[in-house]
């Protein structure tokens, strides 16, 4: 008995189900890797609490790894890949919003003095300003359907690794809102008016402007390594709450009074930083 399928049409057909297949053999191996790393983590939690060891100092470093094991397992996302530049165009301030999912996320200064910002967007990106009077609010986000926000369920592919690049002449407020992912935000040359972080599961670098007068930064983690540098002649003000986290702060510069640490010049200091972190578990450390 012969089929009615043409031979061409019958081998295609056969090869949406071995595509669908693999890709079913695939996904369970990745689940079953992240069980295995889970229980580990697990296990390794279960012997610190035992032997009676600071259990939330080894989260951080948890994180660390999660992250770098992420990147070594996981395929570069095939798409995407755009550059973009926002011009001043007269703006004299600007509220930036940085949505990114899973991924890296690097911003530093560098952007040329005619452009707001500059970047490369591996993944893709979504990319929106408005102008009002004399300020610009920009506001950058995933593509549609691509926030991967989940370390497991992203591990199919590194998600999106962003690099850009910000005038620092134009006083700003910069908004961050991240999943899994490493982030670095170096704003040691920038005019920030006010930072806010919020992260899941990832590790965090921030460098603190060291020339913007008066700033506010607020830092909301989940299951997050947290780093915070505040360059010299930088005096800070620091409130520092996490429920199971591990907070180290350098009680030389910042003495602690109460439940804030605080430089003894804050008062008067030219440059100085209203810092407020909270974190569920992981470890926050600044210097």
């Amino acid at each position: 008995m012969h089929s009615n399928i043409p031979r061409q049409t019958a081998y295609c057909v056969y090869g949406r189900t071995y595509c669908k297949h693999k890709e079913w053999i695939l996904r369970r191996r990745r689940e079953l890797f992240w069980g295995l790393v889970l229980i580990a983590l697990g296990i390794i939690l279960w012997i610190a609490v035992a032997l009676q060891l600071n259990v939330w100092r080894l989260v951080g470093p948890a994180v660390l790894i999660l992250l770098g094991l992420w990147t070594l397992l996981a395929k570069p996302r095939r798409g995407q890949f755009q550059e973009a530049t926002i011009a001043m165009e007269g703006a004299e301030q600007a509220q930036i919003r940085l949505k990114h999912g899973a991924g890296e996320l690097t911003v530093r200064a560098g952007a040329g003095p005619t452009s707001l910002l500059s970047g490369s967007f591996s993944g893709g990106a979504n990319i929106t300003s408005n102008r009002s009077a004399g300020a610009l609010e920009v506001e950058i986000a995933p593509p549609s359907g691509r926030a991967g926000m989940w370390l497991p369920i992203g591990l199919g592919s590194r998600g999106m690794d962003w690099d850009i690049l910000l005038n620092p002449d134009v006083m700003m407020s910069l908004t961050v809102e991240s999943g899994a992912s490493r982030i670095e935000l170096d704003l040691e040359e920038m005019q920030l008016e006010a930072l806010s972080l919020q992260t899941g599961a990832s590790s965090a670098r921030v460098i603190l402007p060291s020339q913007a007068g008066s700033s506010r930064v607020k830092i909301d983690s989940g299951m997050a390594a947290v780093s915070v540098w505040a360059p010299d002649g930088v005096a800070t003000q620091i409130r520092a709450e996490g429920g199971l986290a591990a907070i180290s702060v350098d009680e030389q510069r910042f003495p602690r009074q109460g439940r804030i640490y605080r430089s003894v010049d804050y008062d008067t200091a030219e440059n100085r930083v209203e810092m407020v972190i909270k974190t569920g578990m992981g470890s926050i450390d600044v210097r």
